[in-house]
């Protein structure tokens, strides 16, 4: 199975059975750190390989609870 190396992380990854690397023009998920990759394989050759986007750090959300009681909201 072919390996490459992530853009980003640098985690070494296996390509997916489904990437036909005699012709695939796609994205790739790093399993990692979840970075955006493109890559371009034409007759098992790499053609093309790239970063499309970092993965965004997760912020925390906010969430406010209120108990509502007959139509009325207590805090």
């Amino acid at each position: 199975m072919l390996e490459i190396e992530c853009l980003a992380c640098d985690k070494t990854l296996e390509l997916p059975k489904y990437i036909n690397t005699d012709n695939y023009d796609g994205q790739l998920v790093c399993s990692k750190c979840k970075a955006l990759l493109h890559l371009k394989f034409v007759k098992d050759e790499l053609l093309k390989y790239k970063l499309i986007e970092r993965a965004r750090p997760r912020t925390p959300v906010k969430f406010e609870i209120e108990r509502v009681t007959r139509g009325e909201i207590l805090s």
